[in-house]
């Protein structure tokens, strides 16, 4: 009775009571805007409640410690905030400008040449996977360490920032590691369409080790990291040693996509002046200009993949070095690709490929054009390597192709065209003095090439030259299209061109060469595809890779049952190709 009177009585309502508290609990625990306004607007006020502009907060990191609440938004107003502390987000928040990064300013209150550590300051530490900063301008923080003297990003994500002007440096002059001047991220952080310039990695005049001065993704793991659409610029290090990498970005299993990143500079001595990749980075669809190095001053590929990208007028002083591209793998089971890709107008080479272990390089569907020295280097080093170069355009660089010391190298239907050197031995495809073993040139177009030396299409100084070459033309190179092939070892390599046509033939000898005019499309004109009635149609030899691949233009490497010589498969008129 006792119980079934308190149920008609009072059980209405203290279920309204129960609904009413579940109904306020649910209040409190539902995500909340915060107000942040620049110091001496508005007093800090509510109880550190923030919840409306009237009542905002004066420093960011109050409101950040208020949102304890999952997904919280903060609205950061107009104005510039000094730092006396780094801002820490490490919650489920969104800390968000209301106008953007121009007139939203986070000030690390850096000034150069103090020694008291206690004066330096980061802008910005985050780290939460779910939380977003968005729309500031982190600016003048330092770092007496390795670590993003702008931001350092644990996980999460900064989004339309801009972090520019930071220092990360030793304040003893002593050898250290330094990275990232501008961001410093682990895996799990992301940064998209921020501008990242004007930061600095230095160890004033003394040995350093480290990089990033744009960006440093160091090696923690290979979970991915990513930077998209984003500007990294006018970024520096300085320091006396090389073992410096990175001008730009310092990437270890990161993905960089769709960005510009140029006027970084990393000299003297340092590799990688835009972008230093290794382990499974992925740099695409981006632009690397204007950048400096000792090595690879547009992107030393030490692992990884670049593709759909421009590397374009970048500067080395070392003429071997790679002014747009150095590939070279550092550890014995990583790959290096480049796939796509235009390296054009560079300083010096523009392509420099080595092995020194047993890596693997390929180079594939690229233009490199327009390069001051040579176009593409190829130069392994150790047995056990491998060095692809497949659908290529080498033209219009001082020189074309030189390959020495070189191991397990594959040259497959490219266009080695219009290079021009003016006072050494390299034209089209140069064998250097030093051994080249198992190296195989096939399917190949040389042609137009000018040198003041003998050999302006094709030049063996090599006296060890494990080489063949197999479907090519060497046609129209040096004055008056009268230097096509010269071996300068003569008669060593005599018998390594097969199969292949020379406008001109001093003494080689291999089986199936012609020596006649191939009959181009338009030589003047540059068209070197085969006109119908060129003697290379069905003259090459067959070989086991051409199964299945594609010509320069994309057809079927073996059209009619006899590889054509050259870069081009002639295709005729009204052929019609069946389906299943």
């Amino acid at each position: 009775m006792i119980s079934r009177s308190f149920r008609s009585k009072n059980g209405p309502g203290l279920v309204l009571m129960f609904i009413g508290l579940l109904w306020f609990g649910a209040l409190h625990l539902r995500a909340l805007d915060r107000y942040v306004v620049e110091p001496g607007t508005i007093a800090g006020g509510n109880g550190g409640v923030y919840s409306d502009w009237s009542i905002a907060a004066t420093q960011i990191q109050w409101a950040v410690d208020a949102s304890t609440n999952a997904s919280d938004t903060i609205w950061v107003s107009n104005g510039t905030y000094v730092l006396t502390n780094q801002i820490v987000v490490i919650s489920n928040i969104v800390l968000q400008s209301t106008n953007g990064p121009e007139v939203t300013i986070v000030n690390g209150g850096f000034v150069a040449g103090l020694t008291d550590a206690t004066t330096n300051n980061r802008c910005l530490y985050l780290s939460n996977l779910s939380a977003l900063v968005s729309g500031f301008t982190f600016s003048n923080g330092a770092v007496c360490a390795t670590g993003g003297a702008g931001v350092w990003i644990g996980a999460g994500t900064l989004s339309n920032c801009t972090v520019r002007d930071n220092t990360a440096f030793n304040l003893t002059n002593t050898t250290g590691s330094i990275s990232g001047g501008g961001i410093f991220m682990k895996p799990r952080g992301t940064v998209t369409t921020c501008r990242v310039f004007g930061n600095i990695v230095t160890n004033g005049t003394t040995a350093l080790y480290g990089g990033g001065a744009g960006i440093c993704t160091p090696a923690y793991d290979t979970t991915p990291r990513a930077i998209i659409n984003c500007l990294v610029s006018n970024n520096i290090i300085k320091g006396v040693t090389d073992s410096r990498s990175g001008g730009g970005i310092n990437a270890y299993s990161t993905i960089i996509r769709s960005c510009m990143i140029c006027n970084n500079d990393i000299t003297p001595g340092g590799i990688g002046g835009g972008v230093y990749m290794r382990w499974y980075s992925t740099l695409e669809s981006s632009t690397l200009t204007l950048n400096r190095a000792s090595s690879g001053a547009g992107c030393y590929l030490a692992g990884g993949i670049i593709s759909n990208c421009v590397i374009s007028y970048n500067y080395i002083s070392d003429a071997d070095s790679g002014g747009g591209i150095n590939v070279l793998p550092e550890i014995s089971y990583m790959y290096a690709r480049v796939l796509n890709t235009t390296i054009t107008g560079n300083t010096n080479t523009g392509v420099r490929m080595s092995n020194y272990s047993s890596g693997t390089n390929q180079m594939i569907n690229c233009i490199i054009e327009s390069n001051a020295n040579f176009g593409l280097v190829i130069r392994s080093g150790a047995a056990n390597t491998l060095n692809i170069v497949s659908n290529c355009v080498v033209r219009r660089n001082k020189a074309g192709v030189r390959c020495y010391n070189t191991w397990d190298t594959y040259i497959r239907n490219c266009l080695i065209v219009n290079n021009y050197a003016t006072n050494n031995n390299y034209g089209g495809l140069y064998f250097g003095s030093s051994s080249c073993t198992n190296v195989y040139v096939s399917g190949c177009t040389i042609a137009s090439n000018w040198t003041t030396n003998y050999g302006a299409g094709l030049r063996f100084e090599s006296t060890n030259a494990q080489v063949l070459l197999s479907s090519c033309i060497i046609y129209s190179n040096g004055i008056g299209g009268t230097n096509d092939l010269y071996d300068d070892s003569a008669p060593t390599n005599y018998g390594k061109l097969q199969y292949s046509c020379a406008g001109t033939n001093p003494g080689f000898n291999g089986a199936g060469i012609i020596v006649t005019n191939p009959q181009f499309v338009s030589l003047t004109g540059a068209d070197f595809r085969l006109s119908a009635n060129s003697p290379c149609i069905n003259a090459g030899s067959n070989e086991p890779w051409m199964t299945n691949a594609v010509d320069l233009d994309g057809r079927a490497r073996i059209c009619y049952g006899t590889v054509d010589m050259g870069a081009y498969e002639k295709v005729c008129e009204g052929t019609v190709y069946g389906f299943q």
